[in-house]
């Protein structure tokens, strides 16, 4: 009986081991391994940073949508997080978990879509992007939208780890990294590219959203809705006028977060739109 009980364990724990080294730490636990002040100064490194010689450096940087280093964010526009690693030796896989979080050590902003075995996972109001396997290619990628103004000063954290493909969590190697966003302020003519101004009437909304402009430059600006997990649900061109009411209709898609962005050929604008 004994000897039964004491397989049941062992094969329970390997299967623990197993699913948690194919799936992030927030998916299977809930946990944050960013070190975060949330994951009170842990990382992936509790597990994963037994006896590998790999000796990876963690290469984080957010990018503007020209595809330049930003240090500093401006409200609503949408910015790519890039993950990536130096390291010695060649390792079968990578694994990553990040999050954005204001001084407060609230969740700032809104991951959207992600690269190759991603996924996004919400704990407790906090918003995760991390791995769903361990992927073979660098870096990893993931839009963010940045949150409204006013929030402050953004830190991203990211924890990872570099593995050697043996299921387990002995011969792997953890790395720590972060990367500090500064809120852009009008006083510094920052915000100046953000020339789209509207706002959302009915958000959320049962199906027909209706957009609000207010002295905006007449014109043709492109609406482009994407679901929670990037992938592009509807678009359309439209003609716009100042202080124009334009109605755009939702009612055939499922209930859900979706995520409007309306551009034009010298700046864009993206706000979260929630469909009942």
């Amino acid at each position: 009986m004994h000897l039964r009980i004491l397989f049941i364990f062992s094969v329970l724990a390997i299967w623990i081991l197993s699913v948690g080294y194919n799936n992030g730490p927030a998916q299977i636990a809930g946990i944050d391994r960013t070190g975060s002040p949330l994951s009170g100064g842990a990382f992936c490194g509790e597990c994963h940073n037994t006896g590998g010689s790999y000796n990876p450096e963690m290469i984080i940087n957010v990018f503007d949508q020209n595809d330049q280093p930003a240090t500093k964010y401006i409200p609503g526009e949408t910015y790519t997080l890039r993950v990536g690693y130096n390291f010695e030796g060649t390792p079968a896989g990578y694994g990553v978990q990040a999050v954005a979080l204001d001084l407060d050590q609230k969740n700032a902003g809104t991951f959207i879509g992600g690269s190759q075995k991603t996924q996004i996972v919400e704990v407790s109001d906090i918003t995760f992007f991390e791995h769903e396997k361990l992927v073979s290619i660098l870096p990893f990628e993931v839009n963010w939208i940045a949150p409204p103004a006013g929030t402050g000063q953004v830190i991203m954290y990211a924890g990872g780890i570099v593995a050697n493909g043996n299921r387990g969590n002995e011969g792997d190697n953890a790395v720590l990294g972060k990367v500090d966003l500064a809120e852009a302020t009008s006083s510094t003519n920052e915000l100046d590219k953000n020339n789209i101004n509207f706002k959302l009437l009915n958000n959320p909304t049962a199906g027909l959203l209706k957009i609000a402009f207010k002295d905006q430059e007449i014109g043709d600006y492109h609406f482009q809705l994407t679901d929670i997990s990037g992938k592009v649900v509807k678009q359309q061109l439209e003609k716009i006028s100042n202080n124009q009411i334009f109605e755009m209709d939702l009612s055939a898609f499922n209930d859900g977060i979706y995520f409007l962005k309306i551009y034009n050929n010298k700046s864009s604008f993206t706000q979260k739109v929630l469909k009942i």
